[in-house]
C-alpha cells in the first residue's frame, strides 16, 4: 500500500480483541507478536485506520485471505487485479 503510494487506507478486523490490542498494545501483552508488523508497517501513516467490522460484513476479506493462505497466492490482488471468482463474489454483494 505504502509502494502504490495510498495516502487513505482503513485496514478492517474481525476480532475486537486484535483492534483493541493494536489501539492499547500494552494493555494486551499476550497479541503483541500477532500486532506488531501492522504497528510498525501503520507507525507515521497520516490517514492510514484500522476498524472493526462484524464478520458477516467483511465476507469478502475473508475470502481474499484464505485465497492467499490456501492457494500459495503470493502476488498482491491490488496490484495485479482480482481474479474471476473474486470479481463475480463481489458483484453478487451489490445486490
Amino acid at each position: 500500500m505504502h509502494d502504490m503510494r495510498y495516502q487513505n487506507v482503513t485496514f478492517a478486523g474481525t476480532t475486537l480483541e486484535l483492534i483493541k490490542a493494536l489501539y492499547e498494545p500494552h494493555q494486551w501483552p499476550g497479541l503483541r507478536g500477532h500486532v506488531a508488523g501492522l504497528l510498525t508497517f501503520t507507525t507515521d501513516k497520516i490517514g492510514w485506520d484500522i476498524s472493526y467490522e462484524e464478520p458477516s460484513s467483511n465476507i469478502g476479506a475473508t475470502e481474499i485471505a484464505k485465497s492467499v493462505i490456501l492457494g500459495d497466492r503470493l502476488q498482491s490482488y491490488v496490484a495485479h487485479g482480482a481474479p474471476d471468482w473474486l470479481r463475480s463474489f463481489f458483484e453478487s454483494e451489490k445486490t
